[in-house]
């Protein structure tokens, strides 16, 4: 699913690259869950671009499940 999101988004207008990094396994409180980059020639074109990509990776990709020591 990553390697379609980059592929799509990276055709899009001015839009130079995307790159996606996610933290697999069991994190500790504050450690980084993912890095979601998208270069591009300009603002208006890597904004709504970032947006997307974002929302794909929230709502296809990244599981979240908080686990509770006692």
């Amino acid at each position: 699913k990553i390697i379609t999101l980059v592929k799509k988004f990276e055709k899009q207008e001015g839009i130079e690259t995307v790159e996606v990094w996610i933290n697999q396994g069991f994190l500790k409180p504050g450690e980084d869950i993912t890095y979601l980059i998208v270069a591009g020639k300009k603002r208006e074109h890597v904004l709504p671009v970032f947006e997307k990509a974002l929302e794909f990776l929230k709502k296809e990709v990244l599981k979240e499940e908080e686990i509770y020591e006692e």
